[in-house]
């Protein structure tokens, strides 16, 4: 995930699979240059509120609409996520308190991508279950984990061009 594309971008074996934009963390709560990795996934998560400054008043959200951090969890070390939203807006902005937010379907087909191939919970119909019982969350630990690199590059290089991107933070 480059920061200040705010991209994330999927690779398997050094081939580029897919690519996603995301919301990252606002100039007061960036999100961390570092090397992490997911460990387990929760569908249709709980938000529980961080001990944080910023979320002292706030309450935990069940499963559902109005719950932060939309339909699934993709969870790493120091508190890190990539979750889905209920602020479709947001993607594409420094807009988070540090974690990755995806637009939900994007985020539904990341986790589904990596739970199908790095557990033993791969049988499709789990996605319709998951659906199905949005008020209930499922919890799935990884075989093993999956790599994610936080990189803070200004200039964006492809084939055809080059991009400098805004220094946000």
């Amino acid at each position: 995930i480059n920061i200040p594309e705010m991209k994330l971008k999927l690779f398997e074996k050094a081939v580029l699979v897919a690519e996603y934009p995301v919301a990252v963390g606002m100039p007061k709560y960036p999100t961390p240059i570092g090397n992490y990795a997911i460990e387990r996934i929760e569908w249709n998560p709980w938000w529980l509120p961080p001990e944080s400054d910023w979320a002292k008043d706030a309450e935990k959200t069940p499963p559902g609409p109005k719950n932060p951090l939309g339909p699934v969890k993709m969870i790493m070390e120091d508190a890190l996520r990539i979750h889905g939203t209920n602020k479709p807006g947001s993607i594409g902005h420094a807009a988070s308190h540090a974690c990755i937010r995806m637009k939900n379907e994007e985020a539904k087909t990341l986790a589904w991508y990596i739970q199908a191939r790095s557990s033993l919970k791969n049988d499709e119909k789990l996605l319709e279950k998951y659906s199905k019982n949005r008020g209930s969350t499922y919890y799935v630990a990884l075989e093993h984990q999956i790599p994610v690199e936080f990189i803070y590059e200004t200039i964006s290089v492809t084939k055809e061009t080059i991009e400098l991107l805004p220094d946000i933070y």
